[in-house]
């Protein structure tokens, strides 16, 4: 009775908290509406995309208040258009995502009103997963623009329809759209289907059901213990005040006597370590009743392996319903100590391995849960005992799940739901033999594959009689379609040949025609697993493969009338069931969904960069991170995910790529290998490689603790600080979100105590400071550095930035110098000087941030008498540059508008024949930019001026814009330049570019001349980019230039914006002038920094007007390059209308020797006249418009 009363005074005190909570989440979600509402334009929204808020869940976990807030526009929600705002216990909002939609009112096409109702379009997502389903949907339920239908012959459960705005064609593209739910019958699959609400064709899907189908991979690929209080981590309140919580939880909750043989979480599988007799391991904390009590009152509810957070059984007959008679009790004692031998067969090991499974889902489930994955953030509980969130959704875990092999996975629904685990059989390629029993000449074992779909052959103890199938086509043992000749194959096996349509439809039709089972045999008389389709019904009879060679015996005692009867295999392989690491993997699956983007959203966790593989990886990896070991491990031990399921030992590599570590040499993944890595799995090799390196970066700091559960020491911390950063992770997030993501949480949860520690793991994973992930939706587009912020350099350290890079003369521009101290100790007499160029001038009354300064002719200084760790000092001063001094000189420009009389295009080493062209439509300037497409070939292409250029000046250098769109690592552009006439060339590298450096380095052999392992541009940039390059070294020669393009036989560049391939625009050459002036900072301590603007400087654009003495019928500049000339010579003007004008070149004499005719535009305009055959001297260069003209001279040498 004292403990009934002591546990309902705790269950009280837990309301009240709860009623706290309530009032805590509804002041956070008026603020978080607030905040969207008045600072829209920071996101580039308009007060139109804001119109519509509504909150779409909030909870407080730990101290942490997380609101998440949907996006409607007229009514109807944009498919994840999710913002996420984030309070601290003060109620002061301090991390913040969007995922909003901008620009809704303009991009949206038609009404946002359907045409197609919600169960045609229930009927078209049915129809587009290939179910066969009888009947019609018939309505329920409707709540606003979400309605509820019954279909029982379609899905397993209720099929639900709402009105969404779809996010398409990675969110080029919106569209009104029912989207459907639909839980197919006898699958995993959890489908999201998209109906087009104005056609009724389905436009995309979803599966909520993660597969991790594995293949063995190809070989590729003394501590500080700082211990923080239970303050930090926000535990459920103590009821004695002198005990933390867990402490006064021992004292008083029922314990219910239960033990487990089992496999102990800490450890991956049994190749690591042996079982233990584990005596009430429920933590008292996250799960007080007990793992067998769904009630909340004294004593276990179930003695089967069942219980408030997991439902864990045999399900050997793929129906997603425990397998009857086969029910793991460990009677009223609670006891589950059942046979497991290494050899023992799969039915021998059944009650261990789903004892096994149980224990380790509830072990996960107390391990999240004191790491943040609690009731109210969405974990899977039946009863949530009042602390939030949505209950009746424990997992139900399903051991030696009959619907495939080599395979697992996990389905997450939404709050409220059960997710559902599923543990398959992993035959390495083995499996038993079918067996024929009759005719006598035939019997014997006979090797066979397996299918991927419907029920594992091996769990189906059938045996049969063998019949031959056909249909009513050319191909009639192919039964690609219904079978002829059903009343033959009712009741039998059907006997099925390969080719002409899938495994799986051949199953299906077989099975409609009333067979118990499918053999397919192979003419190509090899034995493979049988590939699922994409999508479809699933079979409900099992299926096998057999070698022709065997099926034409079978054929042959068909055809002499005798019966042939056969055994299906005994399935043999290892129990996935054991393997801790993948059953960690799995559940993992579920908490990321459940907290990206809030327990009420899983959908969020769809797009190309998101990171689910890598977060399961990461918890299948921080579960076990002994596993075995008889000391702390460093983090550099080679660690494989699923290494008993392949057999191997623990140190294998497991089904990735490479093996874990903290070691470089071990695993040298880092961010730039996204793009080369496949979708989801290799990707997500490369995120749980990053997070595994902090986990052991945080342990060095902080120390390891081996109780992986209560622990607080840098192991726990790494965990918590994952679970969470997945709340504060964008919805459809990228690397450099979850990244972010996690830098917020240990601001929230331990004030930013590890946010050094956490930068430098990323960073030398290439997702350090400067990282540009750039969409979520596109894994291509993201760029690695490996750099830190400034806070992280405990320097004293001076940042300079210019408000422009650009200017023109007598234009002015910002400067503004941030001081700042990173180091551990206050330093003094912080003087800071900033170079001023000659030709500058300094706007004194500008000078902003300090009120004590000296200004000379030549620089700017102030000194701060003392700065404190973390201080920083700005100052902000307007510099404006003279007219008519100092300036860029514009030597040659070609804006492609003028022809291509200039350039030469060349294929080299044979390779293609998809050459630069001028092309029109997509350029920086005017109506004219180079282009050479990117093809699926080997294509080899170069455009460069005919006649050498000569560099005149003291900094000559080469401008141009750039646009491309290739395939990511393989097909590039770069620059070569030749100092000889083009005998030999040379690479023009990132060290010499100024702006616009290479994207990186091009991995495959696109280029047969060895253009290869160079910097070049690939991928897709969205928007033209400046290009800046520095040929000082070669002052005064003539050289030539040109742009080379190159791609391999394999692969394609994304589809879109730009065509696929390299723009080039405005190329012009230039004596440059820039202004760079050094900054500096010094202490009395010895302290000395410098830095630098950004971009190279501010560049001081050529002064197109400054050369002229008149202007002609609207031109405002005109020049002819070279002067001296040679074979060619470039006439280039700049015109502020667009009207007709020619351009003569003429002797001394005035006779004209050549005539040209331009339409001129407003802006840059050239032509080129060929000199090659005229005698040396001075010739004159005549623009005619109208009854104006303009001459310049022009010497040929």
């Amino acid at each position: 009775m004292i403990k009934k009363l002591t546990i309902f005074l705790l269950l009280l005190l837990l309301a009240g908290a709860q009623s706290l909570v309530a009032q805590s989440t509804t002041a956070a979600e008026e603020s978080a509406l607030r905040e969207l509402k008045v600072n829209f334009a920071e996101h580039g929204l308009s007060s139109t995309d804001v119109a519509e808020l509504r909150v779409d869940n909030s909870y407080v976990s730990g101290e942490v208040t997380h609101v998440y807030v949907q996006q409607f526009f007229e009514g109807v929600a944009v498919q994840n258009a999710l913002a996420g705002l984030h309070f601290d216990r003060t109620g002061e909002l301090r991390f913040q995502t969007n995922n909003f939609v901008a620009d809704l009112e303009n991009r949206l096409p038609g009404a946002v009103s359907p045409s197609v109702s919600a169960q045609d379009a229930v009927m078209a997502a049915v129809a587009s997963l290939n179910i066969n389903a009888a009947g019609q949907p018939v309505r329920l339920t409707q709540q606003g623009n979400k309605l509820v239908f019954s279909w029982a012959s379609a899905s397993a459960n209720h099929l639900t329809a709402q009105l969404l705005i779809g996010r398409l064609n990675a969110d080029r593209e919106l569209r009104l759209v029912w989207q459907i739910f639909v839980e197919q019958r006898n699958t995993a699959d959890l489908w999201l289907v998209q109906v087009d609400a104005a056609t009724g064709l389905p436009v995309q899907r979803f599966n909520q059901t993660v597969y991790c189908s594995f293949d063995v991979p190809e070989a590729g690929a003394e501590k500080v213990a700082h211990r923080h209080g239970r303050d930090c981590f926000g535990e459920l309140p103590a009821l004695n005040p002198n005990l933390p919580v867990h402490e006064s939880l021992l004292e008083t909750v029922i314990t219910d006597g239960s033990v487990y043989n089992v496999f102990p979480f800490g450890i991956d599988a049994p190749n690591a370590a042996g079982r233990e007799l584990i005596s009430e391991p429920a933590d008292l904390e996250a799960s007080p009743f007990g793992w067998h009590d769904v009630d909340g009152e004294e004593g276990a509810d179930f003695t089967i392996t069942r219980g408030n957070n997991v439902s864990a059984y045999a399900d050997r007959n793929a129906d997603n319903a425990p397998d009857t008679g086969l029910d793991v009790d460990g009677g009223e004692e609670l006891e589950f100590d059942f046979f497991y031998e290494d050899n023992g067969s799969l039915s021998q090991l059944l009650p261990a391995a789903v004892t096994q499974l149980f224990y380790m889902n509830n072990m996960l489930h107390d391990f999240t849960w004191h790491h943040g994955f609690d009731a109210a953030s969405g974990n899977f509980q039946q009863n949530n005992y009042d602390m939030g969130g949505l209950g009746g959704d424990p997992v139900n875990a399903e051991a030696q799940d009959g619907s495939g092999t080599n395979n697992a996975n996990f389905g997450t629904p939404p709050d409220g739901s059960s997710g559902r685990m599923q543990m398959f059989i992993w035959t390495n390629g083995g499996t038993g033999g079918a067996v024929i029993t009759e005719p006598s000449d035939l019997a014997g074992s006979y090797p066979v594959g397996t299918a991927a779909f419907g029920p594992a052959a091996g769990f189906s103890d059938l045996t049969g009689e063998i019949a031959l199938a056909y249909d009513g086509t050319n191909d009639s043992l192919l039964t690609c379609e219904a079978v002829a000749n059903p009343d033959e194959v009712n009741g039998h096996i059907a006997l099925i040949l390969r080719g002409g349509c899938t495994f799986e439809q051949k199953t299906l039709n077989a099975e409609a025609a009333g067979a118990i089972g499918a053999i397919i045999c192979n003419p190509e008389n090899q034995l493979i697993t049988m590939g699922a389709g994409v999508d479809g019904q699933d079979p409900d009879i099992p299926a096998i493969m057999l070698r022709e060679s065997d099926c034409i015996e079978i054929r042959a005692a068909l055809a002499d009338g005798e019966k042939v009867i056969i055994r299906f295999p005994e399935l043999q392989g290892i129990d996935g069931d054991f393997d801790n690491g993948i059953v960690a993997h799995e559940l993992g699956h579920g908490i990321s969904n459940r907290l990206v983007g809030g327990p009420g959203n899983t959908s969020c966790l769809t797009n190309q960069e998101q990171m689910g593989e890598g977060w399961s990886d990461f918890f299948a990896l921080a579960s076990s991170p002994l596993n075995g070991a008889t000391g702390i491990p460093t983090g550099g031990e080679p660690r494989g995910i699923g290494t008993f399921a392949l057999g191997q030992g623990p140190n294998g590599s497991g089904i990735r790529r490479q093996p874990y570590s903290n070691n470089m040499f071990v695993n040298d993944f880092t961010y730039d290998d996204v793009i080369t890595s496949g979708t989801p799995h290799p990707l997500g090799e490369i995120w749980a490689t990053t997070l595994w390196d902090m986990y052991w970066a945080l342990v060095d700091v902080h120390g390891f603790d081996e109780d992986l559960i209560n622990g607080e020491l840098g192991n726990n911390i790494a965990v918590r600080l994952v679970i969470e950063g997945l709340k504060q992770t964008k919805c459809n997030p990228g690397m450099v979100d979850g990244r972010d993501g996690i830098l917020a949480a240990d601001m929230l949860i331990y004030g930013g105590a590890n946010q050094c520690t956490i930068w430098e793991a990323f960073a030398r994973r290439g997702l350090g400071f400067s990282a540009d992930q750039g969409s979520g939706l596109d894994k291509n587009d993201g760029e690695e550095a490996f750099d830190l912020p400034p806070s992280c350099i405990p320097t004293v350290k001076v940042i300079k930035e210019t408000s422009v890079t650009t200017v023109e003369l007598g234009e002015s521009f910002n400067v503004r110098l941030t001081v700042r101290n990173d180091k551990d100790e206050a330093v003094t007499d912080v003087v800071v000087t900033d170079e001023i160029p000659a030709s500058l001038i300094v706007l004194e009354s500008s000078v902003e941030g300090v009120s004590d300064f000296t200004l000379t002719d030549s620089e700017l200084s102030f000194t701060i008498p003392e700065l404190l760790p973390g201080e920083e000092e700005l100052l902000q001063v307007t510099y404006s540059a003279e007219t008519s001094i100092d300036h860029s000189v514009r030597l040659l420009f070609d804006g492609g508008e003028n022809g291509d009389d200039a350039w030469t295009t060349e294929t080299l080493n044979n390779q293609g024949n998809a050459q630069w062209e001028l092309s029109q439509g997509t350029d920086f300037e005017g109506n004219f930019a180079w282009f050479v497409p990117n093809v699926e070939a080997a294509n080899d292409q170069v455009l460069y001026l005919t006649e050498p250029l000569s560099l005149e000046g003291e900094a000559p250098g080469v401008r141009f814009y750039t646009l491309y769109n290739s395939e990511a690592v393989f097909d590039g552009g770069i620059m070569e330049i030749s100092i000889n006439n083009g005998q030999s060339w040379a690479n023009v590298g990132n060290e010499r570019l100024i702006r616009g450096k290479y994207r990186g380095e091009v991995q495959a052999s696109a280029f047969s001349s060895g253009v290869f392992d160079r910097d070049a541009y690939w991928g897709r940039t969205a928007q033209w980019r400046e290009v800046l390059v520095d040929l000082s070294e070669f002052a005064g020669l003539d050289v030539l230039m040109r742009w080379r393009f190159g791609s391999d036989n394999g692969g394609a560049a994304d589809p879109g914006f730009p065509t696929p391939g390299w723009y080039i625009d405005n190329i012009e050459l230039m004596d440059v002038f820039r202004y760079n002036g050094k900054a500096t900072v010094t202490t009395a301590e010895g302290d000395f920094n410098e830095g630098f603007g950004q971009e190279g400087g501010v560049l001081v654009d050529t002064d197109i007007s400054s050369d002229l003495n008149e202007t002609v019928s609207g031109i405002s500049q005109m020049s002819v390059y070279p002067n001296p000339a040679g074979d060619f010579i470039n006439v280039s003007m700049s015109s502020q209308f667009s009207e007709a004008a020619s351009v003569q070149l003429m002797s001394v004499e005035g006779r004209v020797i050549a005539r040209k005719s331009l339409s001129l535009v407003n802006g840059t305009n050239s032509t080129v006249f060929n000199t090659s055959n005229l005698a040396a001297g001075v010739y004159l260069v005549q623009v005619v418009a109208a009854d104006r003209t303009y001459t310049e001279k022009v010497t040929i040498k």
